[in-house]
């Protein structure tokens, strides 16, 4: 079982967008929503991994990121 929620930048292209600084930017910041926010905590507590996935205009996706329940082992 897993959870994703699907997210999309309408008015963004993923190739007018720098991926690497995105990853840089994104991938902390959602594993410490996940790992600190209590409406999150049922998906940690039940060992359910959280994935976000990102798409671009036209559906194209560009970015998935998965948060498992042992990254907030350590936070």
């Amino acid at each position: 079982m897993s959870f994703r929620y699907n997210l999309t930048m309408v008015n963004l292209s993923p190739e007018d967008l720098d991926l690497e600084g995105f990853t840089n930017e994104m991938q902390p910041l959602l594993v410490n929503k996940v790992c600190t926010t209590k409406e999150m905590q049922v998906f940690i507590e039940n060992g359910v991994p959280v994935t976000y996935s990102y798409y671009g205009k036209g559906g194209k996706h560009f970015a998935s990121f998965t948060v498992e329940p042992d990254h907030c082992k350590s936070n």
